[in-house]
This record gives structure tokens, sequence and C-alpha cells, in this order.
């Protein structure tokens, strides 16, 4: 199976393919719930993404429940010895804390991946 990504109304689907099924399936990443859908074609796999996050924007709406996954903002990062002195010492060096030199580098790092390169904002 080989993944991939598609987009809709700002949220991001995994996407896969069975080939020994003839079938693509989904999952939406960035929601509160699990979300998944599938399709025989792209554009069954692409209506199924539609219908699946719409379906739960309505169901969220009925309870009044936030469909967005909730970031703290807050990640634990673990670095060797070596690459924490290295952060430490760049971020000294621009006269940044460690924190706002790693929170550069990790916004660097997802435009240079073909992120998105406005400030992260969903659409």
């Amino acid at each position: 199976m080989t993944s991939d990504t598609m987009q809709y109304r700002g949220y991001v689907a995994a996407i896969g393919y069975a080939a020994d099924e003839r079938r693509f399936y989904g999952d939406v990443l960035d929601l509160a719930d699990a979300i998944a859908f599938s399709g025989s074609s792209v554009r069954e796999l692409e209506e199924g993404f539609a219908v699946a996050v719409d379906a739960y924007f309505d169901w969220c709406a009925e309870r009044g429940k936030e469909p967005a996954k909730p970031f703290s903002g807050r990640v634990l990062l673990r670095l060797a010895p070596d690459l924490h002195r290295a952060a430490s010492l760049a971020a000294a060096a621009r006269r940044q804390s460690v924190n706002a030199f790693l929170m550069g580098s990790v916004e660097w790092g997802l435009v240079a991946a073909g992120g998105p390169s406005e400030r992260f904002a969903r659409s």
C-alpha cells in the first residue's frame, strides 16, 4: 500500500491504495475523532472525503462539539546531547531562545517539505 495526502475544507487525509482490493482508503488526520472513507476511483475517494467531513461537521454542530483536534502547542522533544548543544549555540548566536530557534526550524522544515506557505492557517 502506498500513501499520500489530500485536502478538503482545510483538513488533511492520509490516502492509501490497496492493490489487492483495487480500492483507495483515506483517514482524516486533524479531526478530534477517527474519520475514514474509501472509493474505487479518485473521484469516489474525493466524494467520500467530502461526504465524511461534511457529515462529521453536521454531527458536531448538532452536539455543540468542536471538530478540530485540540492542539496545545506543547511538544516534548528529545534531542541527542550534541544536537541540543548545537541548537543552543545557534539560538544564542541569533539572540533567540532555544524554543524560538526550534520553532523557526520546524516552520522552515515544513515549508521545505512542501507544507503550507502561509503561517499554517486553516482555510
